[in-house]
């Protein structure tokens, strides 16, 4: 401690490790003031107590808090302001985390797509197979067929419906009564399907728990009459009744790419067979074993 009792700009600084530039900004704005300004060199000093409110401030700065909240903290000066204050911030940062949550599953999904679409696209876009789909819920939408595509009609309905486009998990699945439809081209606005990381009161459907012939389609989805007709072959080959109805899987689309030739669409056709065993093997995929 130096003369007085009061403590030199320079000390201060180094011992609540704060530059003078900081110490300074707080008394401009009158968050703390200088315990003593010399006269002649207007050369400031602080006391204990100023130190131990520097060190306040920062503390409250680093858990959030604005200097115009620390500036009302200080100035109340109570313990129970404190402790109301505190408890509004930490309500304030767990919705941070969630929405930050929320998004980083977003992106995650997003990434996977992207590994899946580049995949597809490296190998030509791969062939015929058949697949089971686990079912899930899902928030359903009319596509109102404005938009240049059905990505494009989901968000802005999503977004007319009050959702986050970010509570969007992973592909938008399109669906269609009657894949022939596809075949022939005809333009129909299909149901829109996607996953939601929060379903916030939005109605959902189930979706899935059925088999499908599945093949990814590698460009723009006016042509994918071909790639439907193919797979109709195969599964009669293969001996899988159609249900009739088919779904499109958005990997790459216009949100991922401008370039149509990367655009890159999983088509299924559900079939009509027992798969009682699928979801039996689902559900025990699903257990977890206590082994202790």
């Amino acid at each position: 401690m130096e003369q007085d009792g009061l403590y030199p700009i320079g000390k201060a600084c180094r011992i609540c490790g704060v530059s003078a530039r900081t110490l300074r900004y707080y008394e401009e704005i009158g968050l703390l003031l200088p315990d003593h300004v010399d006269e002649g060199s207007g050369y400031r000093s602080y006391t204990a107590s100023s130190l131990r409110r520097i060190q306040q401030i920062c503390s409250l700065s680093a858990d959030g808090f604005s200097l115009q909240e620390i500036g009302q903290i200080l100035k109340v000066n109570r313990l129970d302001y404190l402790r109301g204050r505190m408890a509004e911030k930490i309500s304030a940062v767990q919705e941070t985390i969630q929405t930050e949550r929320q998004r980083l599953s977003s992106l995650y999904h997003w990434h996977a797509l992207l590994v899946e679409g580049e995949w597809v696209l490296a190998h030509d876009g791969l062939g015929v197979t058949a697949k089971y789909l686990p079912p899930q819920q899902c928030m359903s939408l009319h596509s109102d067929g404005y938009g240049p595509d059905p990505c494009t009609d989901y968000m802005n309905a999503t977004k007319r419906s009050g959702q986050s486009p970010a509570n969007v998990l992973g592909a938008l699945y399109g669906a269609y009564e009657d894949y022939r439809t596809r075949i022939q081209g005809q333009p129909h606005p299909p149901v829109l399907l996607g996953r939601l990381y929060h379903d916030n009161g939005a109605e959902l459907v189930s979706f899935g728990g059925f088999t499908a012939v599945a093949c990814y389609h590698v460009g723009d989805l006016s042509t994918a009459g071909e790639t439907y007709a193919a797979m109709v072959s195969w599964a009669e080959a293969h001996r899988f009744p159609l249900q009739g109805s088919c779904y499109e899987r958005y990997v790459l689309d216009a949100y991922s790419t401008p370039r149509k030739e990367e655009f890159v669409t999983e088509l299924l056709l559900p079939v009509r067979e027992d798969v009682s065993a699928f979801r039996q093997a689902a559900a025990f995929r699903e257990l977890e074993f206590d082994v202790t």
